[in-house]
């Protein structure tokens, strides 16, 4: 039995590794998309902090919030607007080649979190896979 940790869908915040949010966009062009649920973005457990890692149009910003417990990390973003699932990465996901696939927000945190995204191109389609 190996120590790598398989995917649990929508686990309580204290076993947690990963929380995902769920939120509004302010591109014009992802209008089209369910409102709420425009883009995604990651947090990941590291010891006692949270890495956040945000896949932007234009760039990526990584903020870590420092002692800080899931709680703590969920409440900070619903506070903001944002749908939050906890979640637990799955470090032994093998990435399959593709031909091609767009880098969105969508493929950016399914490979932070070692899920497949095949099939899957919008933020609602990959919250409804977690839950």
């Amino acid at each position: 039995m190996s120590n790598n940790k398989k995917l649990v869908k929508n686990t309580k915040d204290s076993s947690c590794d990963a929380l995902v949010m769920f939120c509004d966009s302010s591109l014009r062009f992802l209008n089209f998309l369910k409102p709420k649920y425009r883009h995604c973005f990651v947090a990941i457990k590291s010891e006692n902090d949270w890495i956040i890692y945000e896949p932007l149009l234009n760039r990526t910003e990584i903020t870590i919030l420092r002692n800080s417990k899931a709680l703590e990390v969920r409440r900070l973003f619903e506070s903001m607007g944002c749908k939050v699932v906890s979640t637990n990465l799955n470090r032994s996901y093998v990435v399959k080649f593709s031909m091609f696939s767009p880098f969105t927000c969508v493929k950016a945190v399914g490979k932070v979190l070692g899920v497949s995204t095949k099939g899957i191109f919008t933020p609602y389609q990959l919250y409804k896979k977690l839950i």
